[in-house]
C-alpha cells in the first residue's frame, strides 16, 4: 500500500498539500521574528532529526525510509510485559519550543494494526521508560483522536474525541498549539483545509518546553506511517492563532520569492 504512493501529478490530494506548505512559508516569511523548521522531505533525507528507537537493542529498532519524497517510519511489532510495546519517534532536538505551533501530513497508515501516530511537543527526557511531553494523536484501532501528556513513556488523556473511523488512503493534516498552559489541537482532511474534522483544547501546566517531532507506537502488529511537509513554528506572542489553525487553510495564498527547500 504504502510502496505504491504516486506522485504529485498524479495524487491532486497531495499537490494541494504541497501548495498550502508553500503558503504557509510564505507566511513565515512575513512573520520575522519567528523562527520556523520545516522539512519536506523531497531531498530523501532526515539530517537534523533525532531518530528514536528504544526497542532497537530488543530486536525491534525503527526503520526510516523516503517514498516519493515523504518521511515513512516502522517499527515491528513487539509487546514485553517489563519493556512495553512497540515505539519510537524521530524530533527536532535542535529548537526548544515553549509556545509552538506544529503541523504535519499524514499520506497513509497502517490499518490492520493497533497503531497511534501524532504529533510529540515539549518532549523530554527521550529515552526508554523516561520521556515526557504531550502528544496530539490519533487512535485508528478505538477511532479516537487524543491530546495526552506522557508521563514516563505512559499516555494520561487530557482530552479526546471518540467516533471518528478515518480512511488511511485519506490524506489528513493534524495542527498541534501550545501558548502557555493552553493547548489546543484540530485534524484536517488534505481535501478540505478550511474545516476540521474535530478540534481538541486542554489545559495544562506540566510541561513548558522542549523540542518536537513525529510520535508513533503500536500494541500489536507494528507501525507503519508515512508523513509529509513537518512545519515547526516559535511564535511571538499574538502569532499563535495566525500560524495555528489558521495554516490549514493557507492554500489560495501565493508569494515570489519563497524556495521549497527543507531546513535543516
Amino acid at each position: 500500500m504504502l510502496n505504491d504512493l504516486t506522485s504529485d501529478h498524479r495524487n491532486p490530494t497531495r499537490r494541494l498539500s504541497r501548495l498550502v506548505s508553500i503558503a504557509l512559508l510564505c507566511a513565515l516569511a512575513a512573520l520575522h521574528s519567528a523562527r520556523a523548521q520545516t522539512d519536506n522531505f523531497d531531498d530523501g533525507d532526515d539530517l537534523g532529526w533525532t531518530r528514536y528507537s528504544p526497542l532497537a537493542s530488543f530486536g525491534a529498532p525503527g526503520t526510516f525510509t523516503f517514498p516519493n519524497g515523504a518521511y515513512r517510519l516502522q517499527y515491528p511489532a513487539f509487546a514485553h510485559p517489563q519493556l512495553g510495546i512497540s515505539r519510537g519517534a524521530t524530533y527536532r532536538a535542535d529548537v526548544s519550543y515553549s509556545d509552538f505551533s506544529v503541523s504535519v501530513d499524514v499520506l497513509d497508515y497502517s490499518d490492520a494494526s493497533d497503531t497511534w501516530f501524532g504529533i510529540g511537543a515539549r518532549m523530554g527526557s527521550v529515552s526508554l521508560g523516561q520521556s515526557v511531553g504531550y502528544y496530539f494523536h490519533y487512535y485508528p484501532a478505538n477511532d479516537e483522536l487524543h491530546l495526552d501528556y506522557l508521563v514516563n513513556e505512559g499516555t494520561f488523556n487530557l482530552d479526546a474525541v471518540s467516533g471518528l473511523v478515518l480512511n488511511p488512503s485519506t490524506g489528513y493534516r493534524m495542527v498541534f498549539n501550545g501558548q502557555g498552559s493552553t493547548l489546543s489541537a484540530a485534524l484536517f482532511e488534505l481535501g478540505n483545509l478550511s474545516t476540521p474534522i474535530a478540534t481538541l483544547q486542554a489545559t495544562d501546566s506540566r510541561y513548558s518546553s522542549g523540542p518536537a517531532g513525529l510520535v508513533v507506537a503500536s500494541t500489536s502488529g507494528g507501525v507503519d506511517v508515512t508523513f509529509d511537509n513537518y512545519v515547526a513554528v516559535v511564535p511571538e506572542p499574538g502569532t499563535v492563532a495566525l500560524l495555528g489553525f489558521g495554516l490549514a487553510g493557507l492554500g489560495a495564498v501565493r508569494c515570489r520569492g519563497v524556495r521549497r527547500r527543507d531546513a535543516h
